[in-house]
């Protein structure tokens, strides 16, 4: 998670080299657990294809590409909720069901 919203180009540019050089050290996106030959469904590590793409962009001066290729932006949350949604486990190792949980700040 970074410590500033990654939403849109205008809140991504002034940070696309620090974001170059946390990709290629492989610290962005933050996963844990490392290289692995086992698969994840929710690991986010970055394709070689995905890094050299990303290094492209920056290199290029990290230029503003056409709005109308965006993606649909992200359904929003109301103010200061955070939904969590863990991956079901795949084997039946615990007592309890994992579920998806609303988190509301106290106060």
């Amino acid at each position: 998670m970074a410590p500033m919203p990654l939403m849109t180009y205008e809140q991504v540019r002034p940070w696309a080299r620090s974001i170059k050089s946390k990709v290629l050290k492989k610290e962005m996106p933050p996963w844990g657990i490392g290289e692995s030959t086992l698969k994840f469904s929710n690991d986010r590590q970055m394709s070689e294809k995905e890094i050299f793409t990303l290094v492209a962009w920056v290199d290029a001066g990290a230029p503003k590409g056409n709005d109308a290729d965006l993606p649909a932006p992200p359904p929003q949350q109301p103010h200061g909720v955070i939904t969590i949604c863990p991956p079901t486990p795949s084997s039946h190792c615990c007592d309890t069901d994992v579920a998806a949980a609303e988190i509301y700040p106290c106060g």
